[in-house]
């Protein structure tokens, strides 16, 4: 049991979101909190076209329930098939980068 997790989301307009994150910590509250981070992702990414915009919203609602102070990272990409573009977005949430307007994420 721990915090590593995988996920193909299927988005609107035949989009597939990928996502790979690993979550600090080991056993149960990681576990835990990873499932909190992988449902908070699947439910958002629906609605945000951009991977940057979705994971910091999901960090916005992570901040707010992490009390044991854990941390995600999470590589997200959004594909288009029709297009074969891609958006990609990695990201590493923390009590420390709350609030932070790119949640320390890079292109």
């Amino acid at each position: 049991m721990g915090g590593d997790f995988y996920d193909f989301i299927e988005l609107p307009d035949g989009r597939i979101g990928l996502v790979m994150a690993d979550v600090s910590g080991k056993g149960v509250p990681a576990a835990f909190f990873m499932a909190v981070a992988r449902t908070n992702l699947r439910d958002l990414a629906a609605h945000y076209t951009e991977p940057g915009a979705c994971l910091a919203r999901t960090n916005e609602m992570l901040c707010a329930q992490n009390p044991m102070d854990l941390f995600v990272t999470v590589f997200y990409c959004v594909f288009d098939a029709t297009t074969g573009i891609s958006a990609t977005r990695t990201v590493a949430t923390s009590r420390r980068v709350c609030g932070a307007p790119t949640a320390r994420s890079r292109p």
